[in-house]
């Protein structure tokens, strides 16, 4: 048996891109065992924009932790026990870390990915290009009065505070689950002036006028640990 201990480090930010989605669209994509969850009788779909810095085994200096940026699609659903989580359909990273030790000695199967950003005091911009040809654009405004915002930012942060779970397949095709725990959850509202993902944009897998940009949530430096769950 594979002893895993857990990950600790700080989410530098974490860009969190919803689209609301028909339910039941939502559902083709998932794997027997989940369903979809719903917020005001919508699916949320969408993409996790990730920086960690530190990123090491609990118990390590800070020191000794690397850094990890990686962007991870996601469907907000609820697993066996009406648990609260997400289904990770994919996962790119730029560390070649994460993408050696994932699936293999920790959950989470990545891509190679080259990331890429740029802010100013004002925006964020983030590119990310997956060597499968995949790709993730995505440019907010610091000030939420400006773009696309979500209709209800405090609700649309509640809904995604309690996801703490993540599906995602494995190498066998297994389910996967890792947790996220994150010391005091903190996310703020953004404008959404650009965005654009080779997965969510593919008509096949969202058919017109079954899937709507809804806005994007930011976190910044908060403390988190991950933890491997029991594979299904």
């Amino acid at each position: 048996m594979i002893v895993r201990p857990d990950l600790v480090g700080r989410i530098d930010r974490r860009v969190l891109l919803d689209h609301v989605v028909a339910p039941d669209v939502a559902a083709r994509h998932l794997p027997p065992g989940l369903e979809v969850r719903l917020l005001d009788d919508r699916a949320v779909v969408g993409v996790c924009l990730i920086r960690l810095v530190d990123v090491r085994p609990a118990g390590l200096p800070a020191g000794l932790g690397r850094t990890v940026e990686a962007a991870a699609h996601r469907i907000s659903v609820v697993g066996p026990g009406t648990e609260a989580g997400v289904f990770v359909p994919r996962r790119d990273t730029s560390s070649r870390t994460a993408a050696l030790v994932g699936g293999r000695v920790w959950p989470g199967v990545h891509g190679r990915a080259r990331v890429s950003g740029a802010r100013t005091p004002c925006s964020l911009r983030i590119d990310v290009a997956c060597r499968d040809g995949a790709a993730v654009s995505v440019a907010v405004d610091l000030d939420e009065r400006r773009g696309t915002t979500l209709t209800d930012p405090e609700a649309t942060s509640a809904f995604h505070a309690v996801e703490r779970t993540a599906w995602s397949p494995g190498r066998d095709g297994a389910l996967e689950v890792a947790v996220l725990a994150c010391e005091g959850w903190s996310a703020r509202p953004v404008g959404v002036t650009a965005a654009t993902s080779t997965w969510l944009d593919d008509r096949r897998s969202f058919p017109p006028g079954t899937a709507r940009l809804a806005g994007a949530l930011l976190m910044e430096d908060v403390p988190m640990r991950w933890s491997a769950g029991r594979p299904r």
